[in-house]
C-alpha cells in the first residue's frame, strides 16, 4: 500500500498530502511510520 500511495504522490502531491494528513490524525504509531513510509519521496 505505502508503494502505490507513494507513486500516486508522485503525480498528485495535493491529494497525498491530504490523505497522509486524515491518516495522522490520533494515529497509532504503526500508521505513523506507514505514513513516513509513504512520504519518503515527497
Amino acid at each position: 500500500m505505502a508503494n502505490n500511495l507513494n507513486d500516486i504522490g508522485k503525480d498528485h502531491p495535493e491529494l497525498l498530502a491530504g490523505i497522509a494528513k486524515n491518516w495522522l490524525e490520533n494515529a497509532p504509531d504503526d500508521r505513523v511510520w506507514l505514513v513516513k513510509h509513504v512520504l519518503r519521496s515527497a
